[in-house]
């Protein structure tokens, strides 16, 4: 009897939970767990030992399942993994799975913020990244991915900044956003504008006739109003050009006063509060800008004279004059004499009258001159001249 209940006592062969068993690697996120919970077969896992490699991941076992009770978060960017052991401690029977955590999704860029000049350029900026990801550019069209950027490949990100024609500083977010990840970095851009607003010629100067003077405008702002200080310098419609230029028309009254007046104009832009002060100069007719002379071809001198002259003037103004009369005479003698029907001389212009001559009893040239009367801006001149 005790020999047949030893034999059936040792025929039972123990059969380990674990035989046979095999667990699928387990993935976690970067952020970390707790309580995962992993059944293995359906048998008492109480006789079981569990060890893992790795610190950061802690786990337990249960009378029926294995429980990871911690996985701490990932923050380096690279993936790790921490290999799990159980072992069977009747018959050392062992089997292992893996536990993998997922890295810490980055985008790092050196600089966030970039401050571009207002003729734009090309921005490079060195990305360090562990995943793909895609750009997102601003509205607009100004920023603009340059031709060869490889993004993961090259590690470098080259934007195009376009010229600021935009009438005001501005302002661009750029993201790089990851595929399949919440990573992203954020880049701001920034691009000057200098305010500028500039006149052709720089200033306007006109003559005692006023009349209507065209300017034309280049600017890089929106100029919102524009004001004359003086009522003899009206200000008429503007003609709107290319982007911000234009041109506008000023209306010049005639000056009937001797001397120079000035009047200002101000062009104003919201942008910086920026103005531009464009100067307008006119000059009044001056006795001292008309000159005249007499020029003597030929003379006789004796009991009967005879005299060829001609009676110049010239008109150094700036303003058209016009011409009434002329006289030429000696000291005793008028001999010449005429008028004109408000003959128009135009700026830098001169004209003549001639005396041809005749015999006259003890003629004298002695005191030779010409009187030349002439109107300017409303008003009557007078002028004389003598030998030259």
């Amino acid at each position: 009897m005790m020999i047949v209940l030893f034999m059936s006592c040792s025929s039972e062969e123990y059969s380990s939970p674990l035989k046979g068993q095999k667990v699928e690697t387990q993935l976690v996120e970067a952020a970390g767990a707790g309580n995962i919970h992993i059944t293995i077969g359906n048998k008492d896992l109480s006789n079981c030992k569990i060890i893992s490699n790795a610190t950061w991941c802690i786990v337990t076992v249960e009378r029926s399942y294995v429980n990871i009770y911690r996985v701490e978060p990932n923050d380096t960017y690279d993936e790790r993994q921490a290999t799990i052991t159980l072992t069977d401690m009747e018959d050392a029977t062992t089997i292992s799975f893996q536990v993998v955590q997922k890295q810490k999704d980055v985008i790092l860029v050196e600089n966030d913020t970039f401050d571009v000049p207002e003729e734009g350029g090309t921005i490079t900026i060195p990305i360090k990244s562990n995943v793909d990801y895609d750009i997102e550019l601003p509205s607009g069209n100004w920023i603009t991915i340059a031709p060869g950027t490889r993004g993961l490949e090259e590690k470098e990100l080259n934007l195009v900044v376009a010229y600021n024609n935009s009438g005001s500083e501005r302002d661009g977010i750029v993201k790089i956003v990851g595929k399949n990840s919440k990573a992203n970095a954020v880049i701001k851009i920034k691009q000057a504008l200098t305010p500028r607003i500039e006149v052709e010629g720089e200033r306007v100067t006109v003559n005692s006739d006023g009349g209507e003077v065209t300017v034309k405008v280049k600017s890089n702002v929106d100029v919102n109003r524009i004001t004359s200080d003086s009522e003899w310098v009206k200000l008429g419609m503007m003609s709107k050009e290319d982007g911000f230029n234009f041109s506008i028309k000023l209306t010049i009254s005639p000056m009937t006063i001797k001397g120079t007046r000035f009047a200002y104009i101000r062009f104003y832009s919201d942008t910086k509060q920026y103005n531009y002060i464009l100067q307008v100069s006119q000059t009044g007719i001056s006795d001292n800008v008309v000159s005249c002379y007499v020029h003597t071809l030929s003379y006789i001198s004796g009991y009967y004279g005879s005299l060829s002259a001609q009676a110049h003037i010239k008109n150094d103004t700036k303003s058209t004059i016009y011409l009434t009369s002329v006289t030429m005479k000696t000291l005793s003698h008028t001999i010449l004499s005429q008028n004109f029907d408000s003959k128009e001389l135009a700026p830098g212009k001169s004209t003549y009258v001639d005396y041809n001559g005749t015999y006259i009893e003890g003629f004298s040239i002695i005191g030779l001159c010409c009187t030349w009367t002439y109107y300017s801006g409303g008003k009557e001149y007078t002028i004389t001249g003598y030998e030259k």
